[in-house]
């Protein structure tokens, strides 16, 4: 007898390697595909059977900015398309801004608490977040706020099952030293932490800088332009029009 068909989004579980070890799932981000998703060659809401049918990958990564709207209608029809195509949203990725100064740091962070409210039918763990880069000031005083934009995110995510990943990039986030100083500022006894690019670095921290931050790392944009004969990627000192497009 078939089970019958989820009414939301299978919860994110890790696949499992060996005995001992766990490794989370490979997916694609509709980053991958902004060209054609920009063009209106790909809608959002069929991007899950794309991926599924091109890639023969289970899972994807959602940018919020490439939705048709953010009302509970534009999630509702793309948790319907994740679950049509038996997939999995792994990531939604959120267009915010924490270097802004009060008061509008916490209207900003009011917005994506009702986002992720929202958002929740999609049934992924893991939100990504930006630094952000409106916000004026130097490192330390950026760090502050991205910080507090984070703590005040942090009790809504956590009520509702997600982590938070702040991406290294943006100006701010493209220095090592400005990340790990923004996680130094948090109550890490959970599981907030860095949503790990390795392109996004200036050419001189392309090497050392993913090491610097892994230990952070909750979720991992992973890129290469550059492949070995053994298969081992490169990574770009110089960021590349991603393959998929």
């Amino acid at each position: 007898m078939e089970s019958p068909e989820p009414t939301k989004p299978t919860p994110l579980q890790p696949a499992r390697v060996g005995a001992t070890r766990w490794a989370p799932p490979i997916a694609i981000s509709s980053w991958s595909l902004h060209e054609r998703i920009s063009r209106g060659e790909l809608n959002i809401v069929d991007f899950p059977g794309f991926v599924k049918q091109r890639f023969k990958i289970d899972a994807v990564e959602v940018l919020k900015n490439h939705l048709n709207a953010e009302d509970d209608r534009a999630f509702l029809e793309l948790a319907d398309s994740v679950n049509r195509e038996r997939m999995r949203v792994v990531c939604l990725a959120l267009d915010n801004d924490f270097t802004l100064p009060e008061p509008l740091l916490g209207r900003e962070c009011q917005r994506l608490e009702d986002l992720l409210r929202r958002a929740s039918v999609l049934g992924m763990k893991i939100i990504r977040v930006n630094p952000g880069m409106q916000g004026k000031g130097d490192d330390d005083e950026i760090a502050a706020r991205v910080s507090a934009g984070m703590r005040h995110l942090i009790p809504t995510a956590r009520s509702l099952g997600l982590t938070l990943a702040l991406e290294n990039q943006q100006l701010f986030g493209m220095k090592p030293a400005n990340m790990i100083n923004v996680m130094r500022q948090l109550d890490r006894s959970r599981t907030e932490g860095i949503c790990l690019d390795f392109g996004n670095f200036f050419p001189e921290d392309c090497e050392t800088g993913p090491d610097q931050l892994a230990v952070y790392a909750r979720h991992v944009h992973a890129k290469s332009y550059k492949f070995s004969p053994m298969g081992n990627g490169r990574l770009p000192s110089i960021m590349s029009t991603d393959f998929a497009n």
